[in-house]
């Protein structure tokens, strides 16, 4: 520090004409130094990001030379690829990914195994989101499949899981961007019922299968009611419709309007028995039709007429708690072409012994499957069933039926019979054998 300005910084004293020009000259020669030094810093950071652009570049050649002579290099992508599949498991694709999941780690490999994976369709078939909280992570890589994979991209199936209004925004989002890149879609709601869905109108115009549920933990939801504007598909075939607790889909059903009449598949759980009743009018086309009837008839409006099935070969009927309600829909429909009867969580006292018959008869159908899970029918309720069901094929009986069904020649489609003694099974087998 010059004399000078120690005298300029310290004194209180005014300062002659003859230092004042001092300090200003002084000045001058500091502020050119500044400048200079300003200018030799900002080359060397340009000088630096220089040398690291070049350490970069120099570490990226490095990796690609490691590439290149990497065992795998040797191997054709399509062989790649069935090491992916391979290694992917059977499970829907869940994101995050699982430690079970292989398939995440080997993306990082190399940027070539992760643009096969990519490029593999089967890999991408079905991607799931398991939670609201990675719908951030989820749709950048969507986007990066699509952008990668171009018009070739299609996601067979996708199944978010949304909680939030935040993540339920995003999914619309994402489904406006992409509207023909995805031919299933599902939408999970869990703890979450989204607002009014006609001000955003959902456009399924390339869907051949929708799955809507609800998945809530707490009781104080009371109804799934949001309404919806939906562009369907020519080509919807298969509606999926599912809630738990006390979440009724058949309010929010009453406000979307969905093409039943192209319907070939058909799951409502749970609704009740007028309601579907009505909806199973219109879908003529219907083959798979899977129900969860809710409650009784108790103050329900019920149609009288018989509801013509023409199509359906598969009928799945479930209840809550009362009966009637599934015993009603057996007693008006009439299904000429099933094949399949399913019933779950039935048990002894409410088993529909007549209804069942009396749809078989009045529908003149060749039923081979009749499943009655955790259900033990007595000798006097099966044999009538297998005396109607000519076409019967698979049944679990009791043992002490086996000695009548073989006597009387009963079922004699029947191809499994599970409970079968070893001192019966030669002569059962016999009498198939006659009867072929």
């Amino acid at each position: 520090m010059t004399d000078i300005e120690i005298l300029a910084g310290s004194s209180n004293d005014l300062l002659s004409d003859e230092e004042q020009s001092a300090v200003h000259k002084r000045m001058d020669n500091v502020q050119g130094e500044v400048y200079s030094l300003e200018k030799n810093i900002t080359q060397l950071h340009e000088t630096i990001r220089s040398l690291e652009k070049r350490r970069s570049e120099g570490l990226s050649g490095m990796e690609r030379l490691c590439t290149g002579i990497a065992p795998h290099k040797k191997i054709p992508p399509e062989i790649l690829s069935q090491f992916f599949l391979y290694a992917k498991s059977e499970r829907a694709l869940r994101l995050p990914p699982r430690p079970d999941e292989p398939i995440w780690p080997l993306m990082q490999v190399c940027s070539r195994w992760r643009e096969i994976i990519l490029a593999e369709p089967l890999i991408w078939a079905k991607i799931r989101s398991c939670d609201s909280h990675y719908m951030e992570s989820l749709n950048p890589l969507i986007h990066e499949i699509f952008a990668n994979r171009g018009s070739a991209c299609l996601i067979t199936y996708w199944e978010p899981w949304i909680s939030t209004s935040e993540a339920w925004e995003a999914f619309l989002k994402l489904l406006s961007m992409y509207p023909s890149r995805y031919k299933h879609l599902g939408v999970i709601f869990r703890d979450f019922i989204p607002p009014p869905l006609h001000k955003t109108p959902i456009t399924l115009e390339y869907h051949e299968s929708i799955y809507i549920s609800s998945h809530f933990r707490f009781r104080h939801h009371t109804a799934m009611t949001p309404t919806a504007d939906f562009f369907i598909s020519e080509a919807l075939r298969k509606v999926s419709v599912s809630a738990q607790l006390k979440i009724s889909p058949s309010k929010w059903l009453s406000r979307v309007s969905l093409p039943w009449s192209q319907l070939t598949d058909l799951t409502i759980e749970p609704i009740p028995a007028s309601a579907l009743a009505t909806i199973l009018g219109q879908s003529v086309h219907l083959v798979i039709c899977t129900v969860l009837v809710e409650g009784g008839l108790l103050g329900q409006d019920i149609p009288s007429n018989y509801v013509q099935l023409t199509c359906v070969e598969y009928l799945k009927f479930s209840t809550l708690s009362d009966f009637s309600g599934t015993r009603y829909l057996l007693d008006i429909l009439t299904v000429p072409a099933l094949q399949e009867l399913h019933f779950e969580d039935l048990d002894w006292n409410i088993w529909p012994q007549e209804s069942v018959l009396q749809l078989v008869s009045r529908s003149a159908c060749q039923l081979k499957v009749l499943e009655t899970p955790h259900l033990v029918l007595e000798e006097w309720e099966l044999v009538p069933l297998m005396r109607e069901l000519h076409a019967y094929t698979k049944r679990s009986v009791t043992n002490s039926t086996i000695n009548q069904i073989r006597r009387e020649r009963l079922t004699p489609q029947l191809c499994v019979l599970n409970g079968l003694k070893l001192s019966s099974l030669h002569s059962f087998i016999e009498l198939l054998e006659r009867g072929k």
